[in-house]
């Protein structure tokens, strides 16, 4: 009976890492999508300019077609955001001044841009507990350099970093 308790929370265990980790996935794939869709600039596809909102049902599309085979926000650039599964020909990114990029090129430049902001307000914060009477209130105290103003409270809080559930 002990065996079959060891071995099922075992189990459970390696699930819910499995879970999280799909999560993280989900919530920075998300988090690229926004940034490209936002983008001020054409997406070149076979050939075709295309404006962002396309672009990203575009390759939601093709997320959804591989049916879990993507896993890392790397994989779904190589994969997906980088060239057409049909031709084989690459994606570019169009700015308003005329100059174009690969999309492979400009989404790791984004993601990197993403983990480069998580880390500094990963940094920048700390978690603090305070006991009172009986009550014990945890949060976040974000540490600012320089101004502390709504606009950039906003621009720190768009990353989720801490669950303090």
């Amino acid at each position: 009976m002990i065996r079959k308790l060891i071995f099922l929370s075992i189990f459970l265990f390696c699930i819910s890492i499995i879970a999280e980790n799909d999560s993280n996935f989900r919530n920075d794939l998300n988090s690229l999508m926004n940034v490209l869709e936002s983008c001020e600039c054409k997406f070149i596809r076979n050939g075709s300019e295309h404006d962002p909102k396309e672009a990203r049902e575009h390759m939601e599309r093709k997320l959804k077609a591989v049916d879990g085979k993507i896993h890392t926000i790397q994989e779904f650039i190589d994969h997906i955001g980088s060239k057409s599964s049909v031709s084989g020909k690459p994606y570019f990114v169009k700015f308003a001044d005329g100059k174009t990029v690969e999309s492979r090129v400009w989404l790791k430049e984004k993601w990197e841009e993403i983990v480069n902001k998580k880390v500094i307000l990963q940094s920048r914060s700390r978690i603090v507990e305070i006991k009172f009477w009986r009550v014990r209130v945890r949060f976040i105290l974000l540490v600012f350099k320089g101004p502390v103003t709504f606009k950039n409270i906003f621009k720190m809080t768009d990353c989720s970093i801490f669950n303090l559930s």
